[in-house]
This record gives structure tokens, C-alpha cells and sequence, in this order.
């Protein structure tokens, strides 16, 4: 785990390009400001769409803070979401399935709100 990450955002996906590229866009505007303490990791389940160009026109544009995987056959659903966080670097992980999108300014509440908790020991957080 790097210490200097705060937040990894974890994104399976399998199949849906044109919802990921949505995705990607929605939190990158979010991102100034965040770079270094947040960091966007996609797992990619073996697509047979577009979804591997998508993710590697902003892993390119963003390398240090976009990390990417590429499954070479479909694990399903559930191991894909455990290797994607098994490979995250951040103190805490938000999943988000590749259809989300996060409520304006959502990011940084949630950087502000881990934060806080600096010195307390939390095992888990539900944000509403």
C-alpha cells in the first residue's frame, strides 16, 4: 500500500466502453486538486468491446494517478472485483461499477470527509 494514496477509486468492468469513457470523464473533472492523494484503477474482465482503448486514451493522458489491468479471460464479476483490489494502492477503496457517476464535488467530500478520520481506526465507511 502506498501511504501517500489516500483513495483508490476501483472500477471493474467488462463490455461497456461507451459507460466507462462517461465514467472516466465524470471523474477527472473532479480531479484537481486530488492528484496524489486519489488514484483511478480500472480492471478490465477480458472485453471484447473497445473498453481496452477507452481506458488507455486516459490511463495516456493521466499515468501517474490512471492505473489499468487487463484480465486475459473473464473472471466473473466478484473475482474481478477482488483483484482490482488487491492491486489498489490507496488507504481506502470506492468501487464504482463502470455505469456510476459521482455527484458533483462528490470526491472531494469524500477525500475531506477519510481525512478527518486520520487518526481513528475505520475498517469501513458507507457514503449515502
Amino acid at each position: 500500500m502506498n501511504d501517500k494514496v489516500l483513495l483508490s477509486i476501483a472500477i471493474p468492468t467488462y463490455n461497456r466502453a461507451a459507460f466507462l469513457e462517461k465514467l472516466l470523464n465524470n471523474i477527472v473533472f473532479q480531479m484537481p486538486g486530488l492528484w496524489g492523494k486519489v488514484e483511478i484503477f480500472i480492471s478490465n474482465n477480458a472485453s471484447t468491446d473497445n473498453t481496452r482503448e477507452i481506458a488507455m486514451k486516459f490511463k495516456e493522458k493521466y499515468p501517474d494517478f490512471i492505473k489499468y489491468n487487463e484480465n486475459e479471460i473473464n473472471l466473473g464479476y466478484d473475482r474481478n472485483v477482488l483483484k482490482i483490489i488487491s492491486m489498489a494502492a490507496g488507504k481506502f477503496i470506492w468501487t464504482f461499477s463502470d455505469d456510476d457517476l459521482i455527484v458533483e464535488d462528490g470526491i472531494k467530500r469524500v477525500v475531506a470527509f477519510i481525512m478527518g478520520l486520520e487518526n481513528k481506526n475505520i475498517g469501513g465507511i458507507i457514503v449515502k
